[in-house]
């Protein structure tokens, strides 16, 4: 009897404790796509299927999509938890990065030089796809912009609350036929 009420009471505590939880991810390793958009000549253009790490991901001076709109001597990086774009003009537009398997949970501008902001950093509402706005008149630098994540498939699952009403009904068992 005390070795079912210590089972009960265990398989309560470690599901309460791990409610919640969300492990940290990054973009390594993700597929994403990227889109953008504003520009007044042939926009929207799009970057589909490029996989984070080892290098540069965009590059500009290619024969199509975004590598083709970039100029050459541009470049888009997505590091482990930011976006570094390199601009050798003057850029304005949209962004859209999808395609990655954890959320994002938010945007701030690390670093940007004079004359370059970004601007309405949105997250769609199921953090499946984000939003930024570059404006660069400088005549070119670098901006990053980091990005923070959390990883869905970390959070525990509805059944966890099933298992947790089922030790309680063996406790209150327990205890009824106690008495």
């Amino acid at each position: 009897m005390n070795s079912i009420k210590s089972f009960c009471a265990a398989s309560a505590i470690s599901l309460a404790a791990g409610a919640g939880q969300a492990a940290t991810v990054d973009l390594l390793g993700e597929t994403l796509d990227m889109t953008f958009s504003g520009c007044s000549v042939g926009c929207p253009v799009s970057e589909s299927g490029f996989t984070v790490g080892g290098g540069v991901e965009i590059v500009g001076g290619g024969a199509s999509g975004l590598s083709g709109f970039l100029f050459r001597g541009e470049a888009i990086d997505f590091g482990a938890n930011d976006i570094s774009l390199t601009f050798t003009g003057v850029i304005g537009g949209t962004f859209s990065v999808t395609g990655y398997s954890g959320v994002v949970t938010g945007l701030s501008e690390i670093s940007t030089t004079a004359g370059e902001v970004f601007s309405l950093l949105s997250i769609a509402g199921d953090g499946k796809s984000f939003d930024f706005n570059v404006a660069a008149d400088s005549g070119g630098g670098e901006m990053v912009l980091g990005v923070e994540f959390a990883d869905v498939s970390q959070v525990p699952l509805p059944a966890g609350v099933v298992l947790l009403l089922t030790g309680m009904a063996g406790l209150s068992l327990a205890r009824r036929r106690g008495s």
